[in-house]
């Protein structure tokens, strides 16, 4: 009896039991950077622009950035001036018509998104951009 219950006390520490040298090799592995909790940029004043198109009219749209991470939110801060600057280009190339709509919108905001990320990496600016909110929309 004392035979069986040693046994079975052997091959509960050897085959159930955690290998160290596994568990040492995950906590060994380097770590990126941790991912917050969401993180909402603003891009501080609303862009006021005048669209293209043969009528005076005018859009006015305040822009948000979804990042998960500090270095994320650290790079549009650094490089927030030449993203306004391009966004502003952005958007007053547009055409009224072209973003009356709903679906125009939504194709403003990937435009948006796309030129933020093509700035920061121009840059070398290695960062995650999860997406592009509109927080005000005017036009007229």
């Amino acid at each position: 009896v004392l035979l069986l219950a040693g046994g079975g006390a052997a091959a509960w520490f050897f085959i159930l039991s955690p290998d160290e040298s596994k568990t040492a090799a995950v906590e060994e592995a380097p770590k990126g950077p941790e991912k917050s909790d969401a993180i909402y940029v603003s891009f501080g004043k609303d862009f006021t622009v005048n669209l293209s198109g043969a009528q005076r009219r005018f859009l006015q749209v305040g822009v948000s950035v979804l990042v998960y991470f500090e270095e994320s939110e650290d790079a549009l801060t650094d490089y927030m001036p030449q993203l306004r600057s391009n966004l502003i280009l952005l958007i007053g190339n547009k055409i009224y018509e072209d973003i009356r709509s709903e679906q125009g919108r939504v194709e403003l905001r990937a435009e948006v998104l796309a030129e933020i990320r093509k700035v920061l990496a121009e840059n070398e600016q290695n960062v995650e951009i999860e997406n592009v909110f509109f927080t005000k929309f005017v036009s007229q």
